[in-house]
């Protein structure tokens, strides 16, 4: 289905059903099926305690069912309403790693911990669920609304010490093996009960990066528990599904453990910097797409212009089509833009709606290419599986971040570069996570992967496909220390080598069968026992120095630094024999099995292959090149 965002009560105090129904038939007309709604209107819900009106909701549900328009309700818990804030205050609000309190007046600034917050939203979420959980037009639940946007993972208030001691004390049972995880002899940081340790302020050298990775567990599990409350509660009321809007590049949750509570998963799809590159976009849709392995929903859609960006660049209004297309082909069963129209108010005054902020149909043209986004997505086959599955994991995310010897190494971007490497052979993509089986694959790639989880460590010992693994994979342990047991690296029958030392590393070139390819961030020192080199360092202090190397049967290739986009290219097809199919920039070729789906997301026409591509186009084209 095809949705938006809507805030009826942002734009008039208490609409009518008539001034609803008047107003949504406009969007109808043009191709909305869905509205997602409610997230923000606890204060108008509840405006005084235990006062409740549902005027708005009753008018829109009526609105909507009228005109055969389905509904996402959100819960509200995303912000406090102003009576509840003033009443309580530090019971409720979160701290930063300072101490300083963050105060009403924006949103997100509640603790996850709070006994007092869980009584108030798991009252207003019992009056939602009673309500309108068995009415015919309701969709779905939304819980909250981005967990963790706006730096709100983490809270270091008094109540998350106290949940965080008795978290550690329910995973170590024991003090001593908390030490021993936390490395505590280290700057005589040893504890001897648990109600000593607090969650990590800031501090004025370098923290316990044990602790730290403790505590993002703990986060991951706090906002785990806090939903839980709200699921649990419409479970009990309401047969609709349930989901929650997870963000883009986004790794401070651990969404492989998250997503269990919903029954689909939800995604904000926007772009994170100012330079549009399509694979970012494709990355995290797939990314969305591998947690359950089934379809999922786009909660937001950008419309064009955001809010949030220090530059918020001008769309023109056409680029929308390939933009929300582009989900679909990803595997979206459901793409609901935000938002319903500009609006004039409030901090996100300059994102830009479907309508104008004149808020009239024939002066926004975003409005008039719904239908024309609506048939594409009709046309779209259902994603399939894929042969090639890349690892991902969060704690790995952590790792990355908490404590480098590169600091300017990125997790994701560094994923980014594999994925898109890949793409641009023709290849589809999914991602692997520690719970999945990994046989069905032909190529498994575990990348940065500083430790291994045990159930890949196991599933990787039988598997028979080919094997990519890059520098870092398996250095450390599950609770962030590098080991010591044994020396570093891979060892297998077909491929056994020592990593004699590491480090981070200035931009330097590599050499694999005549080809120099830009690396960059790590390099590794490397002691082969078993196995052959197939690429060289061509320059930097280890120059002529193994750099890549591979099993004597190919079936496993080890890459010893961090190739850029194109560099990957090259190492595929020296490794696989994978030559890259047309491409262009800006454009994104979705295949499936007897078609592909173009998309390109500039404004000047391209050619591909003698195919036209007019700018901000979707078309659909038979095999451009078959895959080798």
């Amino acid at each position: 289905m095809l949705g938006m965002a809507y805030y009826p009560e942002q734009w008039k105090e208490n609409p009518s059903l008539e001034e609803i129904t008047q107003d949504l038939r406009r969007f109808v007309d043009h191709g909305i099926e869905l509205v997602r709604v409610g997230e923000f209107m606890w204060d108008q819900l509840e405006p005084e305690e235990h006062t409740y009106s549902f005027k708005t909701l009753d008018a829109l549900f009526l609105a909507c069912e009228r005109l055969g328009v389905q509904v996402i309700l959100g819960t509200p818990s995303a912000n406090p309403p102003i009576w509840m804030a003033r009443k309580y205050g530090a019971a409720l609000f979160q701290k930063d790693d300072q101490g300083h309190t963050h105060p009403f007046g924006s949103r997100r600034h509640y603790c996850y911990n709070s006994q007092v917050y869980h009584a108030y939203v798991s009252e207003v979420v019992r009056q939602l669920a009673v309500r309108y959980g068995a009415h015919n037009h309701l969709y779905a639940w939304q819980i909250d609304n981005e967990f963790g946007c706006e730096g709100t993972t983490l809270c270091y208030c008094e109540q998350c010490d106290r949940s965080f001691q008795a978290y550690l004390e329910h995973m170590y049972g024991t003090i001593d093996k908390l030490n021993q995880a936390w490395g505590t002899a280290f700057w005589a940081q040893t504890y001897t009960k648990f109600d000593q340790i607090e969650t990590p302020k800031r501090t004025r050298a370098l923290p316990n990066p044990h602790q730290l990775l403790d505590f993002y567990r703990f986060a991951t599990h706090s906002i785990h528990r806090f939903s839980k409350i709200q699921t649990d509660i419409i479970r009990s009321h309401s047969r609709s599904p349930i989901t929650h809007n997870f963000m883009v590049n986004f790794t401070e949750i651990d969404y492989a453990r998250h997503h269990d509570l919903y029954d689909f998963v939800s995604y904000d799809n926007y772009m994170p910097q100012s330079q549009f590159d399509p694979m970012i976009w494709a990355f995290n849709l797939d990314l969305m797409w591998s947690l359950k392995k089934k379809p999922f929903t786009v909660m937001e859609q950008q419309p064009g212009r955001v809010n949030w960006q220090q530059r918020n660049l001008y769309f023109p209004a056409q680029w929308i089509v390939p933009a929300a297309v582009h989900a679909y082909a990803h595997g979206a069963e459901n793409v609901v833009f935000f938002r319903d129209r500009a609006l004039g108010i409030g901090a996100e005054q300059y994102h830009n709606g479907l309508l104008n902020y004149f808020n009239d149909t024939r002066h926004s043209p975003r409005v008039r290419l719904l239908n024309q986004i609506k048939s594409y997505a009709q046309a779209i086959p259902h994603k399939g599986r894929a042969k090639i599955g890349i690892v991902f994991d969060y704690e790995a995310a952590w790792m990355h971040q908490i404590n480098h010897a590169c600091k300017d190494f990125s997790y994701v971007r560094a994923l980014t570069d594999i994925y898109a490497a890949l793409r641009r052979k023709g290849k589809e993509v999914e991602f692997v996570f520690s719970t999945d089986e990994i046989e069905s694959y032909d190529l498994l790639i575990l990348p940065y992967l500083m430790h291994i989880p045990d159930q890949i460590t196991q599933r990787v010992e039988g598997f028979e496909g080919r094997l990519l693994v890059t520098c870092m994979t398996g250095i450390k342990n599950n609770h962030s220390h590098i080991i010591t047991e044994r020396p570093l690296g891979w060892r297998s029958d077909k491929l056994h080598f020592d990593i004699m030392d590491f480090g981070a590393a200035l931009p330097s070139v590599m050499e694999i069968g005549g080809n120099l390819i830009q690396a960059d961030y790590w390099v590794e020192e490397l002691g082969i026992h078993t196995g052959i080199v197939s690429g060289r360092w061509n320059q930097g202090i280890l120059e002529g120095a193994p750099a890549i190397v591979e099993s004597e049967d190919h079936r496993i290739l080890y890459v010893s630094g961090v190739p850029d986009r194109a560099g990957w290219g090259v190492v595929l097809e020296q490794w696989l024999g994978w030559s890259n199919e047309p491409a262009k920039s800006l454009v994104d070729i979705v295949r499936f099995e007897d078609q592909q789906w173009i998309f390109h997301f500039g404004d000047k026409h391209q050619t591909l292959e003698e195919l036209p591509l007019p700018p901000f186009s979707v078309m659909k084209v038979d095999q451009l090149r078959k895959e080798p």
